[in-house]
């Protein structure tokens, strides 16, 4: 991250903050790695995940993250509703181990974010999500620090899509999505959503087993 040649660290730390190790390069097992918490990320409920991809083609690293808000209390009813977190990039100018090198950019804001998995497609640098319940991915128009564009692939009644990766399953040129899926009694597992082209419209979705969750519109506004 710091351009020496050598591997670096970022941590998501669950229910706090982001944290930088820098390698020293020489006695990596034994020798102390200097760190530092950007203030940006601190306090600021759950740090679920952290990615890092030079989303602008200049050389340089960039950070993606969401944060999944704060955690519930143990024994409290669950909400009906949760506020919006963010899916954040960080913009590293500079020494990462200087706090003010650090900038944010909020790509979006959306209830629960789980991860936030960049994929580099012909040149052109996207980020896979997935919310609570949802999947999408985000356009890189060109300036990582401008406006990304959403584009949704599914929301469904339960579950929570914790891990996913964007891989081309059936070799025919396009990218899928191959995804966990939890909290979703008998419909938790491991499934594969295949995307299909066509030169007319179709159904999005055709389930792979008889009974399935409910589909769901977007949240009104969101």
């Amino acid at each position: 991250m710091n351009g020496d040649g050598v591997l670096d660290v970022l941590v998501a730390c669950e229910l706090d903050h982001l944290t930088y190790f820098q390698n020293p390069g020489r006695d990596v097992r034994e020798g102390r790695w200097p760190r530092l918490i950007p203030s940006v990320t601190a306090g600021r409920g759950s740090w679920i995940r952290v990615y890092l991809a030079d989303l602008d083609q200049d050389g340089r690293l960039e950070a993606i993250a969401p944060n999944k808000g704060a955690q519930q209390p143990e024994g409290e009813p669950v909400p009906d509703t949760f506020p919006l977190e963010e899916i954040s990039l960080f913009e590293i100018e500079g020494d990462p181990l200087v706090d003010s090198s650090w900038t944010e950019t909020v790509l979006a804001t959306v209830t629960v974010p789980m991860n936030s998995r960049p994929r580099d497609r012909d040149g052109e640098d996207k980020t896979a999500a997935s919310i609570a319940g949802r999947l999408g991915w985000f356009e890189n128009l060109g300036d990582p620090a401008a406006e990304w564009t959403r584009h949704d692939v599914s929301r469904r009644v339960r579950g929570m899509f914790d891990e996913f990766v964007v891989f081309d399953m059936d070799r025919d040129g396009d990218d899928d999505l191959v995804a966990t899926r939890g909290n979703s009694g008998h419909y938790d597992g491991v499934f594969w959503l295949e995307q299909v082209r066509t030169a007319e419209p179709q159904r999005a979705f055709f389930p792979a087993r008889g009974s399935e969750s409910r589909h769901l519109p977007l949240p009104p506004g969101d």
